[in-house]
């Protein structure tokens, strides 16, 4: 499962355990769809899914790390609520994944007065074995507006 399957939002609400968005944990919208029928769909979690399936399909080839990574790539000043509406998930769901990246050693977070500037280490390599030789800063190269040196 390697990055996919790594910790998100609660489960609570989650009917039978399943993963959201082909893999993903984490966001927490496939908890307002998933075997609820159509009254599920009336929460904040049924925009969320109207917007997905209106763009064709219900399911993403990125996890929630790889979009909050980019977004963190993109600004490094982003706050948290900037990251949550930028990937579509919860607050705390963005915490979360932070946190995954910091106690990886994917980014570096710095404290500056009541703000967080954060360091995208390109040089480390992605994590599923058959990806092993990229480097997360040629992902952000291919998805981000900016590069990352991976040198």
């Amino acid at each position: 499962m390697g990055e996919a399957g790594t910790r998100g939002g609660g489960g609570a609400g989650r009917r039978g355990g399943g993963e959201a968005e082909g893999g993903e944990r984490g966001g927490g919208e496939a908890a307002q769809g998933e075997g609820a029928g159509e009254a599920g769909l009336a929460g904040a979690g049924g925009a969320r899914h109207n917007r997905r399936m209106a763009s064709g399909g219900s399911w993403t080839f990125l996890t929630h790390h790889a979009h909050v990574l980019v977004a963190v790539a993109d600004n490094n000043d982003v706050t948290l609520a900037e990251i949550a509406r930028i990937v579509g998930i919860s607050e705390r769901s963005a915490v979360t994944i932070l946190n995954d990246l910091v106690a990886e050693g994917y980014v570096e977070r710095e404290r500056r007065g009541r703000r967080n500037h954060y360091t995208v280490r390109g040089t480390r390599p992605l994590r599923h074995p058959s990806n092993a030789d990229h480097t997360i800063g040629d992902l952000i190269g291919a998805l981000s507006r900016v590069s990352i040196s991976s040198a």
